[in-house]
């Protein structure tokens, strides 16, 4: 009898790896974990449901446990239809520029505005009026023309106000900012900045803009105060 017994313990250990993978599926699926799995084999998790990518895990990095940020997500999910999960995921990877370290950008010999005082365009239009940066707005008035023609005839803003614009922001597309703008938003919009009710109206901009227009909002880049695109301007503009 105690042979016996030791026998059907022993049986009982030996579980198929498929049975685990299946009741593990089946409990994360239910969202319910009743009981542990007992085996040695290795799981490989990419074999579960897809369904359990729905499960809302929380934000980590370095925005985990701010109440700010947990809070706007409900209020984005509620009014605005977003998926928690996903908006999680996106805090999750975004950096507090605070914690970055500071990079000192040093402005090209000859176009530098050291010590020039703020007012006239002659005092620092050698920054933005050169032959090279005059080059690269013929070929990119050449290329974007049809465009350019079009936003005049349906809001009638001349050409050369848009150009005039690209040119002195990017450098007509060479230079859209050197930080992520989900990490410059999210941290000045959720770490105490004296304009964080502002910030915060901008990441709500940004994060329905980007979905409407199907973009990844953690891959787009804009200046220090969260601006971004050929023309500069921030999510509300």
């Amino acid at each position: 009898l105690s042979l016996l017994m030791i026998l059907t313990a022993c049986s009982s250990q030996q579980v198929k790896k498929e049975d685990i993978e299946s009741n593990l599926t089946t409990q994360i699926n239910s969202n319910i974990v009743s009981e542990p799995i007992l085996a040695n084999e290795t799981i490989n998790i990419s074999t579960i449901n897809s369904s359990t990518q729905n499960i809302s895990y929380g934000i980590s990095g370095d925005f985990a446990g701010n109440y700010k940020l947990e809070n706007f997500i409900q209020r984005m999910v509620s009014e605005n239809g977003f998926d928690e999960s996903t908006l999680n995921q996106l805090f999750s990877v975004a950096r507090n520029t605070k914690l970055m370290p500071t990079v000192i950008h040093e402005r090209r010999r000859g176009r530098t505005i050291n010590n020039y005082r703020t007012g006239k365009w002659d005092r620092y239009r050698n920054m933005f009026i050169y032959e090279r940066n005059i080059q690269r707005g013929i070929a990119f008035w050449e290329e974007h023309k049809d465009t350019l023609n079009r936003a005049y005839e349906t809001y009638g803003v001349l050409p050369e106000y848009i150009m005039g614009i690209i040119g002195i922001e990017t450098a007509y597309g060479v230079n859209f900012g050197k930080q992520k703008v989900i990490d410059v938003l999210t941290t000045k919009s959720m770490t105490g900045d004296r304009r964080e009710g502002f910030y915060t109206d901008q990441l709500e901009k940004f994060l329905i803009m980007t979905k409407q227009a199907n973009l990844q909002p953690d891959e787009l880049m804009g200046s220090s105060a969260g601006a971004m695109g050929y023309g500069q301007f921030i999510a509300s503009s």
